[in-house]
């Protein structure tokens, strides 16, 4: 097959199509499993508890049922599981039914697929992560979080008080139920921002006589920059860059670049014609290994992805928001989503994962509380202990409870803390990670019970907010390691390649392209508490730039861009254009002032005499009086006769 364009069919066709051969894979598996009768095709049931939907603890967070399996079962019946039951995240259990390890659709993906293992003949327990670290339903829900997002987790078991796993915490599904508080939260600020901004152009130049308005007009602009909804742009960098293959190419292929570039999607590209650039024909996650590949018994060394993929997949814009980018995922039930420019570039795939994390960032910025310097970072425990109040209650309110410090629990294992001193690097962070990724490569050190950090105790996750403003006025905040400078930099450097300043520009009377000044020329700067501005170049630099911001009370790094000569030039053509815009803009402005006709000359109304006439030799000004003198005099006339006749 040379190519997958469907000119005869819609695209949603090809989708519905695609849709009822999972269905039938689906259901040719629930038959062979009936069949089989090895294990039973229901899940773990949730165990009600005394706490369940106790707030502020992760069973107010609602589980998810957990699939269990045993540790003999193959991977090939496990794939038919996962596939039937439709989820990407198992857990195992020993002949005890205590939990023993835990793999996910990723796992499958990296280690049988691309290691070139034979899924009906390798055991679960072969590739399975063993001891994996699990929460108590009647742990605190914000150190459950926190807990997830330092170790780069996506799920995490659940077990209830007798050590029985009782469900899986999903951190993206947890998200979304809270996510409209976020955009109620940014439109009410937009509404606030625009109506004081009628104001101020209905007074003019007189609000600046008004000292109280000009600093309300400040306060709200803070508040929607701080809750405006960040786009796409904001989280792509080096780590988005999207990993592509050919129709033409193997399974086995796209499951080995997908570990090479430690991704669970690639996208499959196809040729668009001369001088375009390749187009998608569409994508290839870890989920289509275990449904159409393993679970349907393909050899993934033969198989071409063509005939796995999902054809014409979705896409959006680098403008669309994060949070319309993680609904359209949830709506759609997919976990990556390729990002697109106008002229059909592919120029990034983000998971549901990194948008997640990205909206937690925000949340940090939005209920960062001044002065509390211990917690300067990621912080979202009210805006998750919020999630089972009432909706109409603010995110930004202090009214939260605490969560009960008196509430049962097992006992606390120090190796189930967060070490500040073997952390989790951004290199080391899978998406779609859960508790099966951490430490891949060494043991771990975890019991299957162990349980959570307490509560008051800080979790430095070796990370730290940074802001910035590129050349054309745009701002980025983002989360990177506050103890490595080339990760820092390679960061900043992505984002300001997507910046409108490095575009190739038209030279200003002539039709010749300027080129763009490099984005990779500039040095880092933060300022310090004496005011003065420190180059950064080092790792050190760094994380004296993160210690002066906690010393100050500030909940990130605010850094300084400065550009090389090259900026400096492109500065000044664009003052220049700027200058030629602003002049052309003036004359447009004296034109519309002239009059288009001469103005009327004013001349005020001739006063008109009225003339003097009589009425019967009467003048008009005694006709009247005599008219009621006549009628006075008739009346008494009439009297004197009656009474005379009488």
């Amino acid at each position: 097959m040379s190519t997958v364009s469907t000119p005869t069919s819609s695209v949603a066709d090809t989708r519905r199509k695609q849709s009822r051969r999972d269905e039938a894979i689906r259901k040719k598996i629930e038959g062979e499993l009936a069949r089989k009768r090895t294990i039973s095709l229901a899940n773990t049931k949730k165990k009600t508890t005394k706490n369940e939907g106790r707030k502020g603890t992760v069973a107010a967070l609602k589980p998810s049922p957990a699939l269990t399996v045993p540790e003999s079962i193959t991977v090939s019946d496990a794939s038919q599981l996962c596939a039937a039951k439709r989820t990407d995240c198992v857990l195992v259990v020993d002949d005890e039914e205590g939990l023993s390890g835990i793999f996910t659709a990723k796992d499958l993906a990296f280690r049988v697929t691309a290691e070139g293992l034979d899924p009906r003949t390798t055991p679960v327990s072969a590739i399975m992560t063993r001891g994996p670290m699990v929460t108590r339903d009647t742990t605190s829900a914000t150190d459950a979080l926190q807990l997830m997002v330092s170790r780069g987790f996506r799920h995490l078991p659940v077990c209830n008080e007798d050590g029985n796993v009782v469900g899986l915490l999903d951190i993206t599904k947890v998200f979304h139920e809270a996510l409209e508080k976020v955009e109620r939260s940014s439109s009410a600020s937009q509404k606030l921002y625009n109506a004081l901004e009628g104001v101020q152009s209905e007074l003019g130049a007189n609000i600046a006589a008004n000292p109280q308005a000009v600093a309300m007009l400040a306060y709200v602009e803070a508040l929607r920059d701080k809750t405006a909804l960040p786009d796409l742009t904001t989280v792509m960098d080096s780590r988005t860059r999207p990993a592509m293959v050919s129709p033409k190419s193997t399974v086995r292929d796209a499951a080995k670049l997908m570990k090479e570039n430690r991704t669970t999607s690639v996208c499959v590209m196809e040729n668009a014609g001369p001088g375009l650039p390749p187009r998608i024909a569409g994508i290839f996650t870890s989920k289509d290994i275990v449904l159409r590949v393993i679970a349907a018994g393909l050899e993934p060394g033969r198989c071409s992805v063509v005939r796995v993929m999902t054809p014409h997949p979705d896409v959006a814009p680098p403008t669309m928001t994060v949070h319309d980018a993680l609904k359209k995922m949830y709506t759609g039930h997919y976990l990556n989503l390729p990002v697109v420019e106008d002229d059909g570039r592919l120029v990034a795939i983000v998971d549901v994962l990194k948008l997640t994390y990205a909206t937690l960032e925000q949340m940090s910025a939005m209920s960062a509380q001044a002065g509390d310097e211990e917690h300067a970072g990621p912080m979202w425990g009210k805006f998750f202990d919020s999630i089972a109040q009432d909706d109409n209650e603010s995110v930004m309110s202090g009214s939260n409870l605490p969560p009960d410090p008196n509430s049962p629990g097992l006992p606390r294992s120090p190796s189930a803390m967060p070490n500040p001193h073997h952390s989790i690097t951004i290199s080391e962070v899978y998406p779609h990670d859960s508790a099966s990724v951490v430490d891949e490569d060494a043991p771990t050190q975890n019991g299957a019970m162990s349980a959570l950090a307490p509560a008051d105790v800080f979790v430095d996750d070796g990370t730290y907010v940074f802001k910035f403003r590129t050349p054309s006025g745009r701002t980025h905040r983002f989360q990177a390691r506050h103890d490595n400078y080339e990760n820092l930099r390679e960061i900043v450097t992505g984002k300001l390649a997507l910046d409108p300043f490095f575009l190739p520009k038209v030279s200003i009377g002539s039709d010749e392209t300027v080129p763009p000044p490099s984005h990779e020329d500039f040095a880092l700067m933060y300022m310090d508490s004496e005011g003065d501005s420190v180059t950064i170049t080092a790792d050190h630099d760094v994380t004296d730039a993160v210690r002066v911001a906690r010393a100050s009370k500030q909940d990130r790094v605010m850094l300084i861009i400065q550009g090389g000569q090259g900026w400096e030039a492109g500065s000044a053509e664009g003052e220049k254009e700027a200058k030629v815009q602003a002049q052309a803009a003036l004359e447009v402005v004296k034109e519309l002032e002239k009059p288009d006709v001469e103005p009327v000359p004013f001349v005020p109304p001739s006063v008109l005499a009225l003339a003097d006439d009589k009425v019967l030799g009467i003048p008009r000004d005694l006709l009247l009086p005599a008219s009621v003198g006549a009628l006075a005099v008739a009346i008494i006339g009439v009297f004197i006769i009656s009474r005379i006749t009488k």
